[in-house]
């Protein structure tokens, strides 16, 4: 069992049927504690995919009694991905839609249905599914993005330079901006978005950010290059093609940093973001655990952290003229 019932429940009842109709079954599953599709659209994409291949085994048994069907499956993930795998034999007769699209190897009036469902929900899920037929191997591919290896990683590259980084996560822009005021976007230090989410896509988000006064940060991610041109439109800083790799990603994260340290110090305390422009700081100081912040109108901000860490992120105007200051 793998833990997820969903899975458990198709797997148990598909390969049962194979088993008992003499198809060869060969299955690998490594699903994430926290898959990124609810149940029921989870059950929906497993149950067609499989149903498909089954179908496609039977008619083969029945047009030569010779060949050996078989269907390998598997889930695992893939850097910030989940990768969905199933292939079959098949007896060579492919149904097709008018636009040429390969959509089952099932018989009868109801061919396609289940793979134009599947089609749905991983367009929903903002996901990618690749559709394949070579010398009578028939192969469904699904690639659904998986959210949390996304924000794993956005604090993988916060931990190495002992920032806490605050997430906030949509599932949609209408959603975003009912939520949030033009003043609580305008304070955010960036925005990824996907270019496919509800009516409202990326393109779309990223316009009305800009038409409420945000001129910060916004990143594209998307499986379909065709977008690409479209983010300078808003000024986007990147665009990140799925499934995108840890050292892209990390790669992208340098770029907001160089560009949020240009002209602005930020950190986090407790349970707030503080933006500090550099040309407002006098000194940094340490204090025991702390490093005490002056700025020229008398303030003093705390940050719990280090002149040794904090020197390294610094602009060259900033001068460490004693183990216990640095002096701007």
């Amino acid at each position: 069992a793998t833990g997820n019932i969903a899975i458990d429940c198709i797997l148990t009842a598909k390969l049962d049927y194979a088993e008992k109709h003499g198809i060869k079954t060969e299955y690998s599953i490594m699903a994430p504690e926290n898959f990124p599709l609810d149940s029921v659209e989870l059950s929906s994409i497993l149950g067609n995919i499989w149903n498909n291949s089954i179908e496609a085994g039977e008619r083969l048994i029945i047009s030569d009694p010779t060949e050996h069907p078989y269907i390998y499956f598997y889930i695992k993930p893939y850097q910030n991905m989940i990768l969905i795998h199933i292939e079959n034999n098949y007896d060579g007769v492919i149904k097709g839609s008018i636009d040429g699209d390969i959509l089952s190897v099932k018989q009868g009036k109801e061919h396609g249905l289940g793979i134009r469902r599947v089609k749905e929900l991983v367009e929903k899920a903002d996901g990618v599914l690749q559709i394949t037929s070579d010398n009578k191997i028939f192969s469904v591919h699904i690639m659904i993005p998986d959210k949390e290896r996304l924000k794993n990683g956005i604090r993988k590259y916060g931990q190495q330079y002992d920032w806490d980084i605050e997430i906030d996560e949509y599932e949609s822009g209408e959603e975003y901006f009912s939520k949030n005021s033009e003043g609580t976007t305008i304070q955010a230090s960036a925005f990824f978005l996907d270019i496919q989410m509800g009516q409202m896509n990326g393109i779309e988000v990223a316009k009305r950010l800009r038409e409420s006064g945000y001129q910060g940060i916004i990143v594209f991610l998307t499986a379909f290059r065709e977008y690409v041109f479209r983010g300078y439109e808003v000024r986007a800083l990147n665009y990140l093609l799925k499934p995108v790799k840890e050292n892209t990603l990390f790669l992208c994260l340098d770029e907001i940093a160089k560009e949020l340290s240009n002209n602005t110090y930020i950190y986090r305390n407790k349970q707030e973001i503080v933006s500090i422009p550099y040309a407002d700081i006098l000194t940094f100081s340490s204090r025991l655990h702390y490093v005490d912040i002056l700025t020229v109108d008398g303030k003093c901000y705390e940050q719990m952290s280090t002149l040794n860490k904090i020197i390294v992120h610094l602009p060259s105007e900033f001068i460490r003229t004693h183990r216990s200051y640095i002096v701007n």
